[in-house]
């Protein structure tokens, strides 16, 4: 795959799949946070949750239905310190919470105040887990614009993770002046002042244990040509348990990189990225692109071969900061990260 290769407007669908402190110590901190993925949830609010990931509107309107105290008592139960609930079932439950005050809001049915409520009790609990803050401070961002919760933006802005998650905000926007600045013919090196203001943003964010800010990071490395640097962060964000877009994307990135050393290592990844998201583009092109190359033209074939329905969103797409104005986009994301 050519990591030269340009794209078009940063945050939309690229006509072409383009890939182009202290981690030690945050790789210890996602390896103590990974557990075995929980066995199917039952029961009323439990049952609700697990249903979420498969029918996401089903779902929504039989929380709608609980009666309140039951909800309120379900919900406060899930957040508590020693719940046993695993960052993902936090995660969906969080999104569901989010839809339901969507609905809420957009039928002008009854007072959201008490939903808000709940919702940042699971926020507060899922931010709990080493690496999730990225996950929460994403879900704020995209569902606190559609309602009027002034209040509950002011207690998001306080958590002690909210600097290095903006940070990361910051360097995603810089990250992406930088690119298009390398695009000029008389630009000396792939190294644009942006890049270089958004990497002590992101090496911060990856000292605040944010493997989302290893997986940019890395990028910008691997744009760079510090190979090996960009290897040890993408391999961060691939082995992130809390977020499945970035595992997608770090293999996604560290199959690129494998390219110019290790083809079998590229491989591995690209199927990685694949089987990660079975649906989407960019891993599906990248992977046929790469043993087209390797002159496997049957095997890049079936690849392609139809898939059925084609994934409504692809974490690509919302790498770059432009989605960050995209609501849609955002939600489309988050409903990635935690439904089948």
């Amino acid at each position: 795959m050519d990591l030269k290769t340009t794209v078009g407007t940063p945050g939309t669908k690229p006509r072409r799949t383009v890939i182009g402190l202290s981690v030690s110590a945050l790789v210890a901190a996602l390896a103590l946070a990974a557990a075995p993925a929980a066995a199917p949830l039952t029961g009323g609010y439990l049952e609700i949750v697990d249903q979420f990931a498969s029918a996401p509107t089903d779902a929504v309107e039989r929380l709608l239905a609980l009666p309140p105290e039951e909800l309120a008592l379900s919900v406060r139960d899930a957040a508590r310190l020693e719940s046993g609930w695993t960052p993902e079932a936090l995660d969906r439950a969080l999104v569901m919470h989010g839809d339901a005050l969507v609905a809420l809001a957009r039928d002008g049915r009854d007072d959201p105040n008490q939903q808000l409520a709940l919702a940042e009790e699971l926020a507060t609990a899922a931010a709990r887990h080493a690496g999730n803050q990225w996950f929460v401070h994403r879900w704020y961002r995209a569902y606190l614009p559609k309602l009027e919760g002034t209040d509950t933006a002011a207690r998001w802005r306080q958590h002690s993770w909210y600097r290095a998650a903006a940070g990361v905000d910051r360097a995603r926007e810089l990250e992406t002046l930088g690119g298009q600045r390398t695009l000029r013919p008389d630009l000396v090196t792939y190294e644009p002042a942006e890049f270089r203001e958004a990497m002590t943003l992101l090496e911060q964010g990856v000292a605040a244990g944010l493997p989302v800010a290893a997986l940019h990071l890395g990028r910008i490395r691997m744009l760079a040509g510090s190979d090996v640097t960009a290897k040890r962060l993408l391999d961060v964000a691939a082995n992130d348990p809390s977020s499945r877009v970035n595992r997608y994307l770090g293999h996604l990135f560290l199959g690129a990189l494998a390219e110019r050393t290790d083809s079998e290592a590229a491989e591995t990844h690209y199927r990685a990225a694949l089987d990660l998201q079975p649906r989407a583009q960019s891993a599906r092109l990248a992977l046929s692109s790469f043993l087209a190359h390797d002159n496997r033209i049957d095997e890049a074939r079936a690849v392609n071969a139809d898939i059925g329905t084609p994934a409504a969103f692809d974490p690509w797409w919302s790498y770059f900061h432009g989605a960050a104005r995209d609501r849609e986009m955002m939600l489309a994301e988050l409903h990635s990260e935690v439904c089948r």
